[in-house]
């Protein structure tokens, strides 16, 4: 009898063709494997006793009553939130998580930055109501070359977004719990006890950490008070980490200039948010790293993983 891998990636998943390159079953057939490809939770479920490896966006305790044969979890997912990471790595469980992110991410960060830097949001909310807003477009425009961008967390995600910045020039400063060694992406890394001596100094503040508790409400009333007025705010990594009051009101009050959000404390962001009542604020639905080569990417990636794993 094969062994199986059972995939389940989320309720709303996408038709097996557009999200299983064909030369995953296959090459999982050469090496002994039968992949299952489960539609919905009760499928999974039903399957999950006979796997030894799971693809899943989302792996709960309890599921593990349930899965003696199990030997690893990987998921596309890059945050841990979702995976009982802990609870698996105590049966003995190998655990692994998307790293193929920033390439995609890199490049909403870079779109980000120049949709608040050269107006672009600005203009395409005056277009119907304004005929030609030269006078005040003229007053809301910077460029990204010898502009100084802080990355907040420097990990696989933000050293991406750092090389895409730096072919436009700009200075690097990227924080790290760990700066012991070296960071070839960035011009000086320090450590989160050091970001209220360098936020006045920023043009660009780019958030990429995860969900925990040391991370909530990182940026507050305070931090926002240290930054500059030009200065633009781009999360991509957790909604907990900012102040959503404090941001509204900085904003609202033009002591800072832009902030482009993938995230947010609650998710979806409601409609009543009074963020949304802004034109200095970019709103995304946690699309940073959505692209359709998103599955391909991450499979790709299975597979060299899956490789490492039999050779074990």
């Amino acid at each position: 009898m094969n062994r199986k891998v059972v995939c389940y990636l989320k309720p709303t998943t996408l038709e097996y063709y557009l999200t299983v390159p064909p030369e995953v079953p296959h090459h999982l057939a050469l090496n002994g494997f039968d992949f299952i490809y489960c539609e919905d939770l009760r499928e999974f479920l039903k399957h999950l006793p006979e796997a030894e490896i799971v693809i899943t966006a989302d792996f709960k305790p309890e599921w593990l009553r349930t899965a003696s044969k199990l030997r690893w979890v990987t998921t596309n997912a890059a945050g841990k939130e979702r995976i009982a990471e802990a609870a698996l790595l105590q049966q003995g469980i190998k655990v692994s998580f998307g790293r193929f992110h920033g390439e995609i991410m890199a490049e909403t960060v870079i779109g980000m930055m120049l949709f608040a830097a050269r107006g672009l949001g600005s203009a395409y909310r005056l277009q119907t109501k304004i005929q030609w807003p030269d006078r005040i477009l003229h007053r809301q425009l910077w460029t990204l070359r010898d502009k100084t961008c802080l990355i907040l967390g420097m990990g696989r995600i933000g050293s991406h977004i750092a090389r895409l910045c730096k072919a436009f020039g700009m200075y690097i400063i990227g924080v790290k719990r760990n700066i012991n060694g070296e960071n070839a992406d960035a011009d000086k890394l320090i450590t989160i006890e050091s970001l209220p001596e360098y936020l006045p100094f920023m043009d660009h503040l780019v958030i990429v950490l995860p969900r925990d508790r040391s991370t909530d409400n990182l940026i507050g009333a305070t931090e926002l008070a240290l930054m500059k007025p030009t200065v633009s705010i781009h999360n991509v990594g957790r909604g907990n980490c900012i102040d959503e009051t404090a941001l509204y009101e900085a904003l609202k009050n033009r002591r800072i200039h832009f902030a482009c959000l993938d995230v947010f404390q609650e998710e979806p962001l409601a409609m009543e948010s009074p963020l949304r009542d802004l034109d200095n604020v970019l709103i995304l639905p946690h699309i940073s790293a959505f692209a359709p080569e998103y599955y391909l990417l991450y499979f790709k990636e299975f597979l060299d993983d899956f490789d490492e794993y039999i050779r074990d």
